[in-house]
């Protein structure tokens, strides 16, 4: 048994163990955020739709007071006119005037109350978009942070673990384990069909009957220490 090699192994494993859960926790966060932040923005695209179907309805008021004026304005000229006061003439054209006016007013009011229709629908939807991001974003509030703090654990737990590993060694291979992390992300590589899984380069028999024989190996191309079990990295 080689315990330099053993420990390399143990503080490589813990280290993958703690890069893996620490993008778990940053892939939470950012999840819980992504989620508050769909939440907000299907809010705010509902009170949008708010406000356009309130100013639609203004609107639409503002056709029906127009409409409502126009209507007594023609209903005064028809008297006017039945009546024989004033020009019939004038009369005749304020009718025309008013009723084509009357014309325009009506295809407004149309196409207002589509609108309002269109936009009614397009609220509901969007209320109803609004409640399932809200209970979404609910959800990851609530379990996000216990899932988190179960993740530092694991990370407590497995650097303690590479710590230990790492404190039995000499100075010097602990000063390369750390250059090596620092450089290259991992300071250990496992040999898949004949050559190191980090770099690609091909790895000479020779070596891989050493590492059989427990002895410690570096790749020649990326300077990482070598494994022969396949040890996802």
């Amino acid at each position: 048994m080689n315990a330099d090699l053993e420990n390399l192994k143990q503080a490589h494993h813990g280290d993958l163990a703690i890069t893996k859960a620490t993008k778990q926790v940053k892939s939470l966060r950012d999840a819980l955020r992504l989620s508050t932040l769909a939440h907000k923005e299907a809010l705010a695209k509902a009170e949008a739709l708010e406000r356009k179907a309130k100013e639609v309805w203004r609107e639409q008021k503002r056709t029906e007071e127009s409409t409502r004026s126009y209507e007594a304005q023609r209903a005064n000229a028809v008297r006017a006119l039945e009546q024989g006061a004033g020009s019939a003439d004038a009369a005749e054209r304020q009718i025309q005037q008013c009723e084509d006016i009357l014309d325009e007013l009506e295809t407004a009011t149309l196409e207002l109350m589509e609108q309002q229709e269109n936009l009614a629908r397009q609220l509901a939807d969007a209320n109803t978009n609004t409640e399932a991001k809200k209970r979404a974003a609910g959800d990851m509030e609530a379990s996000t942070p216990t899932e988190i703090q179960e993740l530092k654990e694991i990370i407590r737990e497995h650097t303690a673990s590479r710590d230990s590993a790492l404190s039995a060694l000499e100075r010097s291979l602990r000063d390369r384990y750390d250059a090596l992390v620092t450089r290259k992300g991992t300071a250990m590589a496992p040999i898949r069909r004949d050559a190191c899984s980090a770099c690609r380069r091909v790895v000479p028999p020779q070596q891989v009957v050493d590492l059989r024989l427990l002895k410690l190996q570096t790749c020649r191309g990326c300077c990482r220490w070598l494994l022969l079990e396949d040890t996802p990295n």
